[in-house]
């Protein structure tokens, strides 16, 4: 294995191509300006910047800052890319490449490009100013995008665009600002996990066409303005949906159109339209112990058919997030000292205030949707438990 050291004046092209370098070689580049577009189809290559002041550029003209072609084990580390015409970086028929801390930006169409590729590490990137930020094209399988931050793009931060694209993982990225979707994952079996989507003028998060996909613990804020937050939509089978945060949204919070899949232990608040919407397509769907709550419009939407509802809270979210009270006795003598009246009556005041609430929630659980009847139970069970306590004080 060798190291060379490469300055902007070296045609890096042509020295990764020559006899020279041989695989498992590193081309440590030093800082400065390279208006270059450089070609690699030898496998197990390492570029690597020197330091934090090593950019390519392309003025513009230059179609991509690296090409990758069929290879296998070329690391690209640590270098700022800008202005090219096409990408900052494509992988083309590679596999197990890795795209590592680069910074890259005002790339015209896409920031980091991975078509017809596999297993490739895609990690710690940042990517502003581009059409298209991280996006997998065309048969790419199992490739890693992992911790990259990526912002303002004109379409998607992250995308795998074909159904054929399957098995890819999204892991701890942030998308921030698109004009269509900080994620969406199209093909089966991909996983989005412990992203963060803000601002994306159409869905968060968003898991299209692929069945037996995942999305959990992701956090989608201030998106959309059709359909948004987490959105699950064109008929995907078995997609799985759990953890996730969807507040704050421009319209829904979470859109699903598909069939037996599960949204578990999701938060969905305050939307400026409905929280959870199902589309009439959706069906056989389980929803259960979710939190789907202050939304502007109606909590829980099913326009689907045979969805089943088990254990979600919706309502105003005050009322879960307060406990019965349990005031000793101490603290009652006390109330009661202040304001002249006994305990005694103190606690029968309390008392008939509480049943006179619990009274008219029972009245008003007989009226609910059938969704919504378990969060009106938990609050009902809570003001009885409360009454028998304070009926015990009375008593004694």
């Amino acid at each position: 294995m060798a190291i060379f050291k490469v300055s902007p004046e070296t045609n890096i092209t042509s020295l990764i191509a020559s006899d020279e370098v041989s695989q498992g070689d590193v081309l440590i580049l030093e800082e400065g300006v390279y208006n270059q577009s450089v070609f690699i189809s030898k496998s197990h290559i390492r570029i690597m910047a020197k330091n934090q002041h090593v950019v390519f550029d392309g003025y513009g003209e230059l179609s991509n800052g690296f090409f990758l072609f069929g290879t296998t084990g070329v690391e690209v580390s640590g270098i700022k890319i800008q202005n090219y015409a096409y990408a900052g970086i494509v992988v083309i028929f590679g596999s197990a490449n890795r795209i590592l801390s680069n910074i890259i930006k005002e790339a015209a169409e896409r920031g980091v490009d991975i078509v017809r590729s596999s297993a490739n590490l895609v990690w710690k990137n940042e990517i502003c100013l581009t059409r298209f930020g991280v996006l997998l094209e065309t048969e790419s399988t199992d490739n890693w995008i992992i911790e990259n931050k990526v912002r303002d793009c004109i379409a998607d931060c992250f995308e795998s665009f074909f159904t054929e694209s399957t098995g890819n993982a999204f892991i701890s990225n942030n998308g921030c600002n698109s004009g269509l979707s900080c994620f969406s994952a199209v093909g089966a079996n991909c996983l989005a996990y412990r992203n963060t989507a803000f601002g994306a003028h159409y869905n968060g998060v968003g898991v299209v066409l692929g069945r037996d996909c995942l999305a959990i613990e992701n956090k989608s804020k201030g998106n959309g303005s059709s359909v948004n937050g987490t959105s699950n939509f064109s008929s995907p089978e078995n997609t799985f949906i759990a953890d996730n945060i969807m507040n704050h949204n421009n319209e829904i919070g979470l859109y699903v159109m598909s069939d037996y899949s599960i949204i578990q232990n999701n938060r969905i608040s305050c939307n400026d339209s409905i929280g959870l919407s199902l589309s009439p397509d959706s069906s056989n769907c389980l929803i259960y112990h979710n939190r789907i709550e202050c939304n502007a419009g109606e909590d829980i939407v099913d326009n689907g058919s045979d969805n089943n509802f088990i254990r979600n809270l919706t309502g105003c979210c005050d009322h879960w997030d307060r406990e019965a009270e349990d005031l000793p006795e101490k603290t009652v003598m006390l109330i009661a000292e202040s304001s002249g009246v006994t305990l005694t009556n103190k606690l029968q005041i309390e008392l008939q205030l509480e049943k006179a609430a619990l009274a008219k929630l029972e009245e008003r659980s007989t009226r609910q949707p059938e969704h919504a009847k378990y969060s009106h139970q938990i609050f009902i069970e809570q003001l009885k438990d409360k009454i028998a306590r304070w009926e015990a004080l009375l008593q004694q």
